[in-house]
């Protein structure tokens, strides 16, 4: 069943629209920062147009199209009426919210990596890729690129979260894909914000790690608790998310009346 839903999204436009503009994405970028450059209007190096370029992305365009995406995976059920459809004792119904989920956690996946891809590859080729100093050491090359990484993919896991809530809210709103996808999207910025202007823990466990590990000279040992704290609460954000999603879909027959 998965594997069918990965061949049907992997031939489907939603696939390579997402493609074809994260590639814009990073493209414009590149070439802003580089015409800068060329201009003298400023110096930006291959740590700053990756950071920011990565940065700028997993916190304004993956969300929004990561939210959309995952709800519209269930507001198609609604219109093609499969939902609609008897499921004896539920079972099918836990396949299907398996599927659904895993399928919105490999679309994005597959749009946060190719835009990666192509943003490394560009701050190599144009900008040089190289150490630079922070706080008064020199950090490689390689740990720029484990750095640049760490941050991006912690912020993707994050967004991942936000994208279970669109799926559970299109259930709520019986398919409704503006209000759910929106819903997700607005929670997901208050919980940014939140993090960035306010101490309250749990928050901060959330939104700290992906900011700390471009900035920090070292990973101490306070860096290194809040990104086991944060990785945690992310584990069970996730299987609280999963479990809320296929305990609706279990009860569609109610909601369906």
């Amino acid at each position: 069943m998965f594997r069918a839903e990965v061949q049907k999204y992997l031939w489907s436009r939603w696939f390579w629209a997402s493609q074809l503009a994260g590639i814009a994405f990073a493209l414009l970028f590149a070439l802003k920062d580089f015409y800068f450059n060329t201009a003298r209007y400023s110096v930006i190096d291959g740590y700053m147009h990756a950071s920011g370029s990565l940065s700028l992305f997993w916190q304004t365009i993956l969300p929004l199209v990561a939210v959309l995406f995952a709800a519209y995976l269930i507001c198609s059920e609604y219109g093609w009426g499969t939902l609609r459809l008897y499921f004896f004792e539920g079972v099918e119904r836990v396949a299907v919210a398996r599927v659904k989920f895993a399928m919105m956690l490999f679309a994005l996946l597959s749009f946060a990596f190719s835009y990666y891809a192509v943003v490394m590859t560009l701050s190599v080729v144009l900008f040089g890729l190289s150490g630079i100093l922070i706080a008064d050491r020199v950090m490689s090359a390689g740990e720029v690129i484990l750095r640049l990484t760490a941050s991006y993919v912690w912020g993707v896991a994050l967004i991942g979260v936000f994208a279970g809530l669109a799926q559970i809210f299109s259930l709520q709103l019986r398919g409704n894909l503006g209000f759910a996808s929106f819903s997700a999207l607005g929670i997901f910025y208050f919980v940014m914000l939140s993090g960035a202007i306010t101490r309250l823990p749990l928050l901060e466990y959330l939104t700290r790690p992906g900011r700390e590990v471009l900035r920090e000279r070292l990973l101490t040992n306070e860096v290194g608790s809040v990104f086991l704290k944060g990785a945690a609460l992310l584990i069970i954000l996730y299987g609280l998310v999963y479990w809320v999603f296929r305990r609706q879909l279990q009860k569609m027959d109610i909601l369906l009346v």
